[in-house]
């Protein structure tokens, strides 16, 4: 075994998996956020493909030209394509691409007995799997064989790197190019900013009686609270009183919210029902606010903080 092929192949192989990983990560979050559960608390807002399209572009290249120079080197010296690495490698990728295909089917016969629907995301989601590993199938089958031609060979890559660059092209079409899904990331946090600085604001009043009359005031030197700021500005947020029981929250915020995300930010926080959601405009957006002192009552009596 030469110490060359020993690294070819195993480059080859690692590529390959990497890239087989993606691809099917880059799929189901795909076929997630273009046909999202039925649940009022599942949420793919800010998701992102960025990680598993890079992965793409850099293995499957690097799958393919090792696999290219391989070949060549099989053409030049038959005995290679008996290397025991290589065997092993196969078999090995023989026995992942059968349990996985295996699987699927078990997935699919199960919910077919078990009465579940089959929604259009279950079925995409098989199909990828069942394409997907079908496809490692067949090839390293007839490859262990030696039943594959040039001419079969670089079909069959092309028409991986068709199914590749269309996967990914409808990862954008669906998410959004990489600066949309960048400021839907920093919308969420944002979102999750306000929420925290809500929560504290809401504790602030129960301990004291009164609503805080600025940010500044909600930091605590024994709880450790640290007033988040604005990932875009680095500046505090938007905070101002309008009444007894109420106040506002302001941001800009990059993008609008997704309509399938809409329902996963209405968590109360001390607010009436008319207040609780978090739906956003993109642009200079407020959340108006009014506490509920029936759902949280001042434990102490109200202070001053003059």
């Amino acid at each position: 075994m030469r110490l060359g092929d020993f690294f070819l192949h195993g480059g080859a192989f690692v590529a390959l998996y990497a890239s087989l990983g993606a691809l099917l990560t880059l799929l189901f979050t795909v076929i997630n956020a273009a046909f999202p559960p039925v649940n009022p608390y599942y949420s793919f807002f800010g998701s992102s493909i960025s990680f598993e399209v890079a992965v793409l572009i850099v293995f499957f290249p690097i799958f393919l030209v090792l696999s290219w120079i391989l070949q060549k080197r099989y053409a030049e010296d038959p005995s290679r394509r008996e290397s025991s690495v290589r065997k092993f490698l196969i078999y090995f990728t023989l026995f992942v691409a059968g349990l996985s295909l295996a699987g699927d089917l078990v997935v699919v016969i199960y919910s077919f007995l078990n009465g579940e629907d089959f929604t259009t995301a279950f079925i995409l989601k098989a199909l990828s799997i069942l394409v997907i590993s079908g496809g490692v199938f067949f090839y390293y089958l007839q490859d262990v064989r030696n039943k594959l031609t040039t001419g079969a060979r670089m079909a069959l890559r092309v028409l991986s790197l068709m199914l590749i660059l269309g996967a990914i092209i409808w990862g954008f079409s669906v998410l959004g190019s990489p600066r949309t899904q960048r400021n839907q990331r920093v919308d969420a946090e944002k979102l999750m900013n306000l929420q925290t600085i809500q929560s504290e604001i809401i504790s602030n009043y129960q301990s004291k009686g009164v609503l805080a009359p600025n940010l500044a005031s909600l930091k605590d030197s024994v709880s450790y609270f640290t007033l988040p700021t604005d990932p875009d500005t680095k500046t505090d947020y938007e905070y101002k009183v309008t009444g007894p029981l109420t106040f506002e929250l302001c941001t800009v915020f990059n993008t609008s919210m997704p309509d399938q995300t809409k329902n996963s930010y209405a968590s109360p926080y001390g607010m009436s029902d008319a207040n609780s959601n978090w739906k956003y405009q993109s642009g200079h957006y407020c959340f108006q606010r009014q506490i509920d002192p029936q759902l949280y009552p001042v434990y102490n009596k109200p202070v001053s903080y003059n």
